[in-house]
């Protein structure tokens, strides 16, 4: 299931990291923040937080038509 069809508002890349900017009192439920990602050294609770990944959201997004090449 995608972001966008959970979250109000996450339609489009980038959009997510809005909505959470805009709700920061949302928390996912408690019952899978313990779940290993394997093979990786993580559980879903270390993912909550890009800053501590050295991910950064934009402030906002744009869009520009595509030109033909």
């Amino acid at each position: 299931m995608s972001a966008s069809a959970t979250v109000p508002g996450a339609s489009r890349p980038g959009q997510l990291g809005l909505w959470q900017l805009r709700h920061p009192q949302a928390s996912p439920p408690a019952t899978p923040l313990a779940r290993p990602l394997a093979p990786f050294p993580m559980t879903v609770a270390d993912t909550l937080d890009v800053n501590l990944l050295g991910y950064d959201y934009a402030g906002s997004t744009a869009g520009a038509p595509m030109r033909p090449v």
